[in-house]
């Protein structure tokens, strides 16, 4: 685990240097798009299917998770519900195992519920690669997708109840909900920024407005002409690698690795950054800003979460 003085080193680092890059992006980002443009780049491409990645695939491990460690929840609710009636003397043995059995079956079906929604997220963007847009407007692919997603779903909760200790699930659960967390901040955040900037896209220009070259670009700090290009998505889902750290937290082989995941979050994040400006998709200032807020996303999920509020569930070691 890394002393608090070198941990606040690495945030304030991360913090430095991307502030830097929003600094050069806010004087040279039109030619640095036009210098490293290149849509037929097969990385960049890859990256560009697939490099959400670590923003999707949160919610969905996370609800098996809870699926599985559910029991806490409901010995919680019963307990809740015993102290709201303990001035008329509490309930009785039989009414707790009757609740406990109630608060299972709707736990365990809520959890299911959400997983099935949080997998979906994942495999949609996934899958969407494979198929032809044709086949994509088809019943037997509507199928195809919820079949796949509800066998997900299920298979996960399973493997999460029978194969994954108690001990472990104690270390996941505040995981668990850190990742749901991240989701929920960046849901009320990168959408309602890109629709009060506005910024258009660098390939829109080139596509739309070619015969009057760039005169759509505007700086981030201004209202654009119409798009969704800052704050960068991908970039902020990306920074959601960042979430990694919390494993030092809490499972015993990952401690004492936080330089290692911090170091490969901020390669990821920045690498996916990087071919965001080679699509054409967004600007340097754009990649930097998203970078950041998902960046300051994990770090809420694990200190206000992770960290403290594991403590108040029970669930610190």
């Amino acid at each position: 685990m890394l002393k608090k003085r070198e941990y606040i080193f690495w945030i304030v680092m991360f913090c430095g240097l991307t502030l830097c890059l929003l600094a050069v992006g806010t004087v040279f980002d039109l030619r640095i798009d036009c210098a490293l443009y290149n849509p037929e780049n097969r990385f960049a491409r890859f990256l560009q299917d697939y490099g959400e990645v670590p923003r999707f695939a949160l919610w969905g491990p996370a609800a098996a998770v809870l699926y599985a460690s559910r029991a806490w929840e409901c010995e919680k609710t019963v307990a809740l519900i015993d102290a709201m009636r303990r001035k008329k003397g509490g309930l009785s043995e039989k009414a707790k195992a009757k609740l406990l059995k109630i608060a299972d079956l709707g736990f365990g079906i809520g959890f299911l519920v959400l997983g099935f929604f949080s997998w979906q997220k994942l495999i949609r963007n996934v899958v969407k690669h494979w198929f032809s847009d044709a086949a994509k407007e088809s019943v037997l692919y509507t199928v195809f997708l919820i079949t796949v997603i509800l066998a997900v779903d299920v298979l996960a909760a399973y493997f999460a109840k029978q194969k994954i200790s108690e001990k472990t699930l104690r270390a996941l659960k505040p995981l668990a909900y850190g990742g749901i967390v991240f989701g929920i901040l960046y849901r009320v955040s990168i959408d309602p920024v890109k629709n009060l900037v506005t910024r258009t896209r660098f390939y829109e220009m080139l596509t739309v407005y070619d015969d009057q070259a760039f005169t759509m670009f505007t700086p981030w700090y201004q209202k654009g002409c119409g798009g969704s290009s800052f704050p960068s998505g991908h970039t902020a889902s990306g920074a959601a690698l960042f979430l990694s750290l919390t494993l030092c937290d809490r499972l015993d082989s990952c401690k004492n690795k936080e330089r290692l995941f911090f170091l490969l979050s901020w390669g990821y994040t920045w690498i996916l950054g990087f071919t965001r400006l080679i699509m054409g998709k967004h600007f340097l200032s754009d990649i930097a800003v998203g970078g950041l807020l998902g960046f300051l996303f994990a770090l809420a999920a694990r200190e206000l979460f992770v960290r403290r509020a594991a403590k108040k569930l029970g669930l610190a070691e």
